[in-house]
């Protein structure tokens, strides 16, 4: 396996209210000296009215390139979101995929609390 996951997805800040910066943090290490590594953060749930805002516009998916190395370093995106939640507070899973350069691709998930 070109890649691992040596620390798994964070967010920060949890709970928080919207529109906010969003900080997600997780740590990975090649076996090749370097790759392009492609991640994916989507924000799971047809329901939810709440959506990235990358710039572009308001979306439930944003893809980020990174170049992985040998040694363990933590990478760090950040992601604004905009939207409100379903009532008081809502649980939005954001689910992330770290695709190698080999095709192969990491799962990884966290949970976002949101409040009104």
């Amino acid at each position: 396996m070109a890649i691992q996951i040596t620390s798994e997805l964070t967010v920060s800040p949890t709970p928080t209210t919207l529109p906010r910066q969003l900080r997600l943090t997780y740590e990975m290490v090649s076996d090749k000296q370097s790759e392009a590594v492609e991640v994916t953060y989507r924000i799971d749930g047809a329901a939810t009215a709440l959506r990235f805002d990358d710039g572009d516009g308001q979306v439930t998916e944003v893809t980020r390139t990174e170049k992985a190395t040998d040694q363990a370093q933590e990478f760090e995106d950040r992601i604004s979101m905009v939207g409100a939640p379903n009532g008081a507070f809502e649980n939005v899973e954001i689910v992330q995929s770290v695709v190698d350069s080999t095709g192969e691709a990491i799962p990884g998930l966290v949970v976002l609390t949101v409040r009104r």
